[in-house]
């Protein structure tokens, strides 16, 4: 027997029953699709990482990390690291990228997860699903800050790519990340910067030697 829903949850369901289903515009429709897209790819990476520092291949760590979350898994992979890792920037590097991936994976959640309204400030809002206990607060957003969000997450995918390969093959493969506009630093900033040639200096005026005077022959 089901109990009844009394009060003003009950007069909220039922308002929001007889509420026609908004979608947003197209274009905050595109960011969304945007979002998930690149939310979805920066997950599989994810499970990349864990096998790489587990130092397993790719049928034993579906095993392991198939039915786990990204959390999860960032937070074993960072205690591997931590156990295994000679280079402590590297470690610290991933620690970074799991604090980052924890904060970017809040705000895509909602944004795949709750429900679009209306705003008259910016246009569109989110709010918690009604069987959650969040807060009902509102939380509007821009097209642009959607769009945003769909960038950190593809530089984190790239970040996480880094993070599957040993020091001496990001160096070689640093001119594919140059082509996709990225500098194999930015995404892995353990590694050093590859020697620059030194620009040849210019003679001074007083060491150039000045061409023989036509007369002085």
């Amino acid at each position: 027997m089901t109990k009844k829903i009394t009060g003003t949850v009950d007069v909220r369901i039922r308002a929001h029953q007889m509420t026609r289903i908004y979608h947003p515009s197209k274009k905050m429709l595109e960011a969304i699709g945007r979002v998930a897209i690149a939310a979805t790819e920066l997950e599989e990476k994810l499970h990349f990482v864990h096998w790489h520092y587990a130092s397993i291949p790719g049928y034993v760590g579906r095993v392991i990390t198939g039915d786990m979350r990204p959390k999860r898994i960032l937070e074993d992979t960072v205690k591997m690291a931590k156990a295994t890792v000679k280079n402590p920037r590297r470690v610290a590097a991933l620690q970074a990228f799991s604090t980052e991936y924890t904060d970017c994976a809040q705000l895509r959640n909602s944004v795949i997860h709750w429900i679009w309204r209306r705003s008259v400030k910016k246009g569109h809002f989110l709010n918690p699903p009604l069987y959650m206990s969040k807060p009902r607060e509102d939380k509007p957003y821009t097209v642009a800050e959607i769009n945003g969000l769909a960038r950190k997450l593809d530089r984190l995918a790239t970040m996480a790519q880094a993070h599957t390969m040993t020091d001496q093959k990001l160096r070689e493969f640093a001119p594919y990340f140059e082509r996709q506009y990225v500098r194999i630093t930015s995404v892995a900033p353990w590694i050093d910067r590859p020697p620059q040639p030194n620009p040849k200096r210019s003679q001074s005026r007083a060491t150039r030697k000045s061409p023989p005077h036509p007369h002085r022959a």
